[in-house]
């Protein structure tokens, strides 16, 4: 009798705490694994984690940016990099598809680990790379209502970086455009309406990464409501912890939930949830207690470009503050041998150990596992530039123009009547 009641009144209890994390709107701990998350045991991951030095295990969380419009000396540059430091990926910045794909393929040769090769495609590769058919903005697809054309677009996407040798977008932008006068997110966001980006940011990654490519959804914990650019400056977000969990962060916990591969962290100033002024990036109360400890999230995350100013540290040690934060990987790395160094230094400081290291590099070693790394094969520059731009993708472009297009007056002019009387 006394244990039928201990149980029956436990029971009451937790039925008590769970009404009660309801009612309070606390967040239930819903994600889902990420489908790359399988190889982070396989043999391969194992092997190439078992070869690596510290130093070239910290380089696996780095990726550095390359230039393919600005020549030899770039490229020239970035190889030495590739092969004196190892990075873990290189991000492709503004050139032509068949002089990007063959500096790609020229990286991959030299590099002793398969690189991570990843792109900002918003809307497409024509985001960086010329030459190719542009898709329509966010702010057009927040219009479209069909979801099978929006995610045929992510799929198309994901079609034309593998045609690259790309394997990774930083893509699709998740944030709610509830500021008109935002100047950094604005066309780039689907909707100011939490639900219809949420759905959007989904369709659209989830077309990526049937296609074999990863997505990654930017700007956690949301960058829709700013009215500075975190390109020169910090950023600062006054909400409450409720009003970032209602409506900012909405989209990334949905994106959590269905198990996205990625999310970036953004250079914001979030003082409801770290009131240190930490850029949101580098902050451990943002980055673990909030995106992985309390939304869940089980994925792959990786910063906004460390270029950034709305990043700069008084130590110029970010790219170390970042991971301790917990980030696996940072972008855009300035210098390369600074950055690990800086790494090196927190793990004497104990600040971070090298298990975490380790634990970041078989995700970054899983991912690339899961996009086939494994058995990397150069990308076909035969004809690349017509593949790219194939009446298929077209087909799908002109089904979302369609789709979007919008009355947003009409002033009973439409539908057009009595044209024979108007003058």
């Amino acid at each position: 009798m006394f244990q039928k009641t201990e149980i029956m009144n436990l029971g009451g209890r937790v039925l008590i705490i769970v009404l009660l994390f309801a009612f309070l709107g606390v967040p239930q701990l819903l994600a889902t694994e990420p489908p790359f998350a399988q190889f982070k045991t396989d043999n391969w991951v194992t092997e190439q984690l078992g070869k690596m030095t510290l130093d070239e295990k910290i380089a696996q969380l780095m990726t550095i940016a390359v230039y393919p419009n600005l020549g030899i000396e770039n490229k020239n540059k970035t190889l030495e990099q590739i092969q004196l430091y190892k990075p873990g990926g290189i991000l492709v910045m503004q050139g032509k598809p068949v002089e990007s794909a063959k500096w790609i393929n020229d990286f991959q040769e030299k590099s002793q680990v398969p690189l991570l090769v990843a792109i900002d495609g918003e809307w497409g590769l024509s985001m960086r790379i010329d030459s190719v058919m542009k898709f329509p903005y966010a702010q057009a697809i927040g219009a479209v209502q069909d979801s099978t054309t929006i995610y045929q677009m992510g799929r198309d996407f994901g079609t034309q970086l593998k045609m690259m040798g790309i394997q990774m977008n930083f893509a699709p932008v998740a944030d709610v455009n509830t500021n008109p006068n935002n100047p950094v997110i604005n066309f780039r966001a689907f909707s100011e309406n939490k639900t219809d980006v949420a759905k959007r940011a989904w369709w659209v990654a989830k077309g990526m990464q049937d296609a074999g490519v990863i997505p990654v959804a930017k700007h956690f914990p949301g960058h829709g409501d700013t009215d500075t650019d975190s390109h020169k400056i910090l950023p600062f977000l006054s909400h409450s912890k409720a009003r970032m969990d209602s409506l900012e962060s909405f989209p990334f916990r949905y994106l959590s939930e269905k198990g996205i591969s990625g999310m970036m962290t953004a250079h914001l100033n979030v003082s409801s949830i770290d009131n240190s002024q930490t850029p949101s990036s580098i902050s451990k109360k943002i980055v673990t207690g909030y995106l992985k400890n309390e939304i869940g999230y089980k994925g792959f995350i990786v910063t906004d470009a460390m270029n950034m100013k709305g990043v700069k540290t008084e130590k110029g040690n970010a790219e170390a503050e970042a991971l301790i934060a917990g980030n696996d990987m940072v972008e855009f790395v300035p210098d390369l041998q600074k950055a690990i160094q800086s790494v090196k230094n927190a793990i004497d400081e104990g600040r971070l150990t090298t298990a975490e290291i380790d634990e970041k590099c078989i995700t970054v070693l899983a991912l690339k596992r899961w996009a086939n790394l494994n058995n990397y094969k150069p990308a076909d520059l035969n004809n690349l530039t017509s593949r790219l731009n194939s009446p298929y993708f077209e087909v799908t472009n002109r089904k979302l123009i369609k789709g979007s297009l919008t009355v947003l007056r009409n002033n009973s002019v439409l539908p057009v009547q009595g044209l024979d009387s108007l003058r």
